[in-house]
């Protein structure tokens, strides 16, 4: 009995320990790091390759030497508005500004001065506000050896505005009802749930009609295989 209470004591201390590390761990940020397709790497994996998520990579300067990633949620960011006001500028209006590492000259300001039109412009260092900004709507910029980029404000959604829907009324609780527009529907489960956990796989079913269909879950509590959710122990 003696060794049975020692041995329990023993695997009790091991817990704690191990919560206290896991718990200091979790306040310490994850940085992003200067590897541009590191970063990529890595929010491809807690995203889960979600269909939703756009990830641009394009080159700037006048020789192309800079690597740029944005990336943005499709359905809650303005799809014109990424084209017209940071795409489009990234890609012809700097060309013309000559951008290196070398000197005095900073790839970061010059973007920031130059080639980003936009009143909501805020900077980030780590992965968890840069999942925060996507998830949220707004498009963010990463750069080939920088540990920050920027969060670009670019909230916005097309189509017909979500309508309360006419069956299976509630009395109290939001109105929202889905859409025929697959991507307006992802986008109304991304604004209730912004958790990067969330992952939306899509695939077209149907020989003649092809019907995009989104399969939807949180991973961790479940695990998918071959379209069947198996519970986990």
């Amino acid at each position: 009995m003696r060794y049975v209470r020692k041995l329990t004591d023993m695997k009790k201390k091991r817990s704690n320990m191990k919560g206290k590390s896991d718990s200091l761990s979790s306040n310490q940020p994850n940085k992003l790091s200067v590897n541009l397709k590191e970063n990529i790497k890595e929010i491809k994996q807690t995203l889960g390759k979600s269909t939703d998520i756009v990830i641009r990579e394009i080159v700037a300067g006048t020789d192309g030497t800079i690597s740029l990633a944005i990336i943005y949620t499709e359905g809650l960011a303005d799809k014109d508005f990424v084209q017209d006001f940071i795409i489009k500028p990234l890609m012809l209006t700097i060309r013309d500004t000559k951008i290196s590492y070398q000197g005095n000259l900073d790839s970061m300001t010059i973007l920031e001065n130059f080639a980003l039109a936009n009143g909501e412009l805020k900077e980030i260092q780590d992965f968890d506000s840069l999942y925060q900004h996507i998830l949220s709507g707004d498009t963010v910029l990463i750069l080939e050896g920088y540990t920050k980029g920027f969060a670009i404000g670019s909230k916005g959604w097309e189509d017909r505005g979500i309508n309360e829907p006419s069956s299976q009324t509630v009395i109290r609780g939001p109105k929202d009802g889905f859409s025929e527009t697959l991507r307006t529907n992802t986008a109304l489960v991304r604004r209730k749930i912004k958790d990067p956990n969330l992952w939306i796989e899509t695939k077209p079913i149907g020989k003649k009609t092809r019907t995009d269909v989104a399969l939807i879950y949180l991973n961790g509590p479940i695990v998918v295989q071959i379209g069947v959710c198996n519970s986990t122990p």
